[in-house]
């Protein structure tokens, strides 16, 4: 698990166990991660970017001095879910492609043959 997966992580945690939204993030929540205060802020701006939570630091330097308070949309809920279908999908993908070339390659090869022996 990446750090930014490890953050999503923790924030559906904190959601479960607090059962409201926005929920709140300070430097005891992020203490288990091990993570660096910049690293998690670069992330929590990301996922912000990528419209999964939307973060406001109540730091006037964006940093962890105070808590952050993160409204958690459903697209950070379902990430992991829609992680697995993805990686579902693509082997699904991966299948419907290969299978039907290495039968025609094998379909070739043997009619080579046969013309060979034939010849």
């Amino acid at each position: 698990m990446n750090n930014k997966e490890k953050v999503i992580q923790l924030l559906i945690n904190e959601f479960n166990s607090s059962n409201s939204n926005p929920i709140q993030i300070d430097r005891n929540d992020i203490g288990v991660l091990q993570i660096p205060e910049k690293e998690i802020i670069k992330i929590l701006n990301t996922l912000h970017e990528d419209g999964l939570i939307i973060a406001k630091p109540r730091s006037p330097h964006k940093d962890f001095s105070l808590y952050w308070e993160i409204t958690i949309k459903t697209e950070c809920l379902e990430y992991f879910n829609n992680k697995k279908h993805a990686k579902t999908t693509n082997r699904r993908d991966w299948i419907r492609t290969y299978v039907p070339i290495t039968l025609s390659v094998a379909s070739i090869i043997i009619s080579i043959i046969a013309l060979i022996i034939a010849a």
